[in-house]
């Protein structure tokens, strides 16, 4: 046979047979979602008030695909068809609503003229991978926050702080805006803890 052991298989593709199971799976690059406008739009809260609805609209895919994006993408299109696409790239993945909305309005307003018709408006968000909010908050001990002054905190650590009730340093300093909480509180523990994870103070008291 001419191509040997492969010979029966290229007949078989040739006469479109392929017994091979259809794989549906495939890797998603990038989150978008535009809209054509029946009639173009020149208004800026019309246009602003879609843009918010695309990037909510993208971020509610990616939070339900457990997806978050490092670059947010918008795509313009004027009545004459000509489009343009620009993008941002951001210091650390996201998939929330406002910081996608954010980021896609700053790049309208940079390159939309005012008052130019647009035929069609989009958002996206691409280079994707899981959610760095969540290893940042458990599972990075040693990597520091801007403007902190010490690492994050494994999971364990924060439960024996919520379990002993140690608060950190910036709770425990007098401050005539803070009101005191008993310590044995449990509601109240948490929520100590919880502005540790927020905030930027060291602890104590552990």
């Amino acid at each position: 046979m001419v191509f040997g052991r492969f010979g029966p298989d290229l007949r078989d593709r040739a006469r479109g047979i392929d017994d091979r199971p259809i794989s549906m799976e495939h890797e998603v690059k990038s989150v978008s979602n535009e809209v054509t406008f029946v009639k173009d739009i020149r208004d800026a809260t019309h246009l602003e008030q879609t843009l918010r609805q695309l990037s909510e609209s993208v971020g509610r895919r990616l939070r339900k695909d457990s997806l978050a994006g490092t670059t947010v993408q918008i795509k313009l299109r004027w009545e004459d068809f000509t489009t343009i696409t620009r993008q941002v790239t951001l210091s650390s993945a996201t998939n929330l609503d406002q910081e996608i909305f954010e980021n896609a309005l700053t790049l309208f307003k940079q390159n939309w003229p005012y008052g130019k018709p647009v035929r069609l408006i989009g958002v996206g968000v691409s280079n994707l991978g899981p959610p760095m909010h969540q290893l940042e908050l458990w599972g990075m001990t040693t990597k520091n926050r801007p403007g902190c002054s010490m690492p994050w905190m494994s999971s364990e650590t924060v439960s024996a702080g919520i379990s002993s009730g140690a608060r950190p340093e910036c709770l425990r300093q007098k401050n005539p805006n803070t009101i005191p909480l008993k310590q044995n509180n449990p509601d109240k523990r948490i929520s100590y803890w919880i502005s540790i994870i927020a905030g930027k103070c060291p602890l104590s008291g552990l």
